[in-house]
């Protein structure tokens, strides 16, 4: 054992990650421990592909029990923290808006690190990573980071910076995180950033059509998931069939519009339509004049549910 050299840090991350920061078969968070999938003496493998994070518990138990091969890499490649959100059901739980101020600058955090910081903030909070969106990435004297999360979630992880937990520091060692903060509703740029967002409701089916209600902009705290998220969901749940009413959506801006794009494109990949409903105003006249009525088709509710038919896909 004294010769065996470190599992090097970039794959230590990279199983960590790919377990999303919990024991791979029992969903424990801390603390976490590298296991072979085939045993060090055998093949002198530090590959990620031959590893997978385990609790201390599960550990033990799979050497004394022989675990073996084939049940670790079952677990390697479906662990516990994914399957147990596979399939979540769609959910209007009240969201809140938390800002992680990090000591570097936004260009330097790659898609990646997006993700793991993602990761480590539903495994120390307690939810799924499907729970927690990171809403905008903007400078301060570093990296303001805004992020969209459940209430209680919110409250734990706030909570843990200012008791100065151990745990959250051990999370978070791979960044700088300098300050944990519910967000200044009267800061221009937060104001900004929210009013940006659409919020919405439902689903409602009438039959094999799932309806959602898109309203006006969002206000701090008031949220609940996106409106790309909530097309995720249908679709995850084998609705691809859907409809949105845009009947009290008062305007539109860029980061409105690419929610609609997102849904679209989300809705498409799994063979799916998408029809937009009750379109008036400023709301019909961006769309068109973005060019975006090339795409989506604008019609009343009723005439929608009735254009949706058995078995019909998107051309």
């Amino acid at each position: 054992m004294a010769d065996r050299p470190v599992v090097p840090l970039d794959v230590q991350r990279e199983v960590l990650f790919a377990a999303r920061h919990r024991c791979a078969v029992c969903c424990e968070p801390l603390p976490l421990e590298l296991a072979h999938i085939i045993p060090w003496h055998k093949t002198h493998d530090h590959r990620a592909e031959n590893l997978i994070a385990l609790c201390s518990n599960c550990h033990g138990r799979a050497d004394k029990e022989g675990w073996g091969k084939a049940f670790l890499q079952r677990y390697r490649e479906k662990p516990c923290a994914l399957q147990a959100n596979a399939t979540p059901p769609m959910s209007t739980e009240q969201k809140a808006i938390v800002e992680l101020i990090i000591a570097s600058e936004p260009e330097s955090m790659t898609t990646q690190q997006r993700m793991r910081l993602v990761s480590m903030v539903a495994a120390y909070s307690g939810v799924s990573v499907r729970e927690v969106s990171i809403i905008s990435v903007t400078p301060t004297n570093s990296s303001k980071v805004m992020l969209a999360l459940p209430e209680d979630a919110a409250r734990r992880l706030i909570d843990g910076f200012e008791r100065g937990d151990p745990k959250l520091a051990s999370f978070f060692e791979d960044f700088s995180l300098l300050e944990i903060r519910i967000p200044d509703q009267e800061d221009t740029e937060t104001r900004q950033i929210m009013r940006s967002r659409m919020s919405w409701s439902g689903p409602r089916f009438v039959g094999e059509v799932a309806v959602l209600d898109v309203h006006g902009p969002l206000s701090p705290g008031e949220g609940t998931l996106t409106l790309t998220e909530a097309c995720s969901k249908l679709v995850q749940s084998g609705h691809t069939k859907i409809l949105l009413n845009l009947a009290e959506l008062g305007g539109i801006g860029s980061t409105g519009i690419g929610e609609l794009v997102s849904c679209y494109t989300t809705i498409r990949k799994a063979g799916g339509h998408m029809k937009l409903a009750n379109l008036h105003g400023d709301v019909r006249d961006v769309l068109k004049l973005t060019r975006l009525s090339n795409f989506f088709e604008f019609v009343g509710e009723e005439e929608a549910i009735d254009t949706f038919k058995p078995g019909e896909t998107n051309r």
